[in-house]
């Protein structure tokens, strides 16, 4: 699955004007049958860096996609950490 967001974390700088509108794209390796959400993994494409999704970097979700639909993600402001990816919960995308 490929997701577009708010990309990598921006500089710590407090006054970093584009903190929050950087768009990057990462790719979502989704888990095991029978509980995929505890053992999904993002992997960042331009270092193969593989982060559990409890310690990705990113700041948001917009959306995400595969070779059959794309979803829109309506959990505004909820951290990345603490989101849903049940794609079929309609309340979240």
């Amino acid at each position: 699955m490929g997701f577009t967001g708010n990309g990598l974390s921006a500089p710590k700088e407090d006054d970093d004007e584009h903190k929050g509108k950087r768009m990057h794209a990462w790719v979502l390796v989704r888990g095991r049958k029978g509980d995929p959400e505890k053992t999904m993994v993002f992997v960042e494409p331009t270092t193969g860096t593989v982060y559990p999704v409890a310690e990705a970097p990113y700041l948001s979700i917009d959306g995400i996609w595969n070779n059959k639909n794309f979803w829109v993600n309506m959990q505004a402001k909820v951290p990345i950490q603490n989101m849903s990816f049940d794609t079929l919960n309609t309340d979240f995308w």
